[in-house]
C-alpha cells in the first residue's frame, strides 16, 4: 500500500537508486508515478508491504517501506528489482550503477566516477566540505542528517590526509 512520503517513520527501511543523469520534469513525474503503482499492489507473503517513494534532485529515487507494519522480504525484494529493471528501460537510465559518486556542486547534482576520485581531489573539483550523496544509507530517518555529507565525514576522509 502506498502512504505520503512524509508519514514514513524514522525506523523505515530505504533503497536509494541514483540515476545516471538527470531527469526532466516529465521524466521524474513518470517515475515517481509508476513507482507509486508498483508500490499499491507491492507484498511480502501475500501482506501489503506500507511504501513510499519520491524522487529527489531530479537523480535519486528513493524507496521506502515500514517494516514495523510488514517486513519485505527476499521475494518482494527481487520482485522491486525487476520493477526497477523495467523503469530503467522505460526512462533510459541506469539506476543500480554504484560506480559513480555524486556530489553537491553549486545547487547542481554531479557525478564523477569512483576511480577518477583521487585527481578530482588532487585539483579541487572535491574538497573537505564539499557535500556527498551517502547513497548507503538504510533508515528514513537518516535522510535528514546522514544522506549528505561533508567529504571529509566521509569514505572519501582518506583522500584529504
Amino acid at each position: 500500500m502506498f502512504v505520503s512520503f512524509d508519514q514514513m517513520p524514522a525506523t523505515a527501511r530505504v533503497w536509494i537508486y541514483q540515476t545516471n543523469r538527470e531527469l526532466s520534469d516529465a521524466e521524474q513525474a513518470q517515475a515517481e508515478s509508476a513507482t507509486q503503482s508498483f508500490l499499491e499492489s507491492w507484498a511480502a507473503h501475500q501482506q501489503a508491504l506500507k511504501a513510499s517513494a519520491k524522487v529527489f534532485h531530479h537523480r535519486f529515487l528513493v524507496i521506502t517501506v515500514d517494516e514495523s507494519h510488514n517486513a519485505a522480504s527476499g521475494c518482494s525484494i527481487d520482485a522491486s528489482v525487476h520493477f526497477l529493471q523495467q523503469l530503467e528501460k522505460q526512462l533510459d537510465v541506469s539506476l543500480f550503477d554504484r560506480s559513480q559518486l555524486a556530489y553537491w556542486d553549486n545547487g547542481t547534482v554531479r557525478t564523477v566516477p569512483v576511480k577518477d576520485l583521487k585527481p578530482k581531489v588532487a585539483e579541487g573539483s572535491i574538497r573537505k566540505d564539499t557535500l556527498i550523496f551517502n547513497n548507503v544509507i538504510t533508515q528514513f530517518g537518516q535522510l535528514q542528517d546522514q544522506w549528505m555529507q561533508a567529504a571529509e565525514t566521509s569514505w572519501l576522509k582518506r583522500y584529504f590526509k
